[in-house]
């Protein structure tokens, strides 16, 4: 039985500045090393942290797969949806075959 949860990982820096012109990717790599491999992941924007405030983006699929050990291309946001003049902060969710899953917020996106 794997009760281990998937991983995803924050690859790029912190600041909000480089992630608001078209053709931006995040750098943000998933895996599993609980043997049941990476099956989904996928991404929402909200306007708190945490999965708080207004939902400006619904989750949205980043990959599906038959299992992988890890996934790493890097990956765009709907960047025109983001709300303006204010803070966007997208959050990712995996999951493994074995239905184990993660959310974790990776940070705030200025438009």
């Amino acid at each position: 039985v794997d009760l281990a949860t998937p991983t995803a990982a924050a690859n790029q820096p912190g600041d909000v500045a480089w992630r608001n012109g078209p053709g931006t990717l995040y750098n943000v790599d998933f895996a599993d090393t609980g043997g049941s491999l990476v099956e989904a992941a996928s991404y929402t924007v909200r306007t708190a942290p945490g999965l708080g405030g207004a939902e400006v983006v619904a989750w949205t699929t980043i990959f599906t797969s038959t299992g992988l050990a890890d996934y790493t291309t890097d990956w765009a946001v709907n960047l025109p949806a983001l709300l303006e003049s204010v803070t966007n902060y997208v959050s990712v969710r995996t999951r493994d075959l074995a239905g184990n899953t993660t959310t974790v917020t990776i940070n705030g996106t200025d438009r």
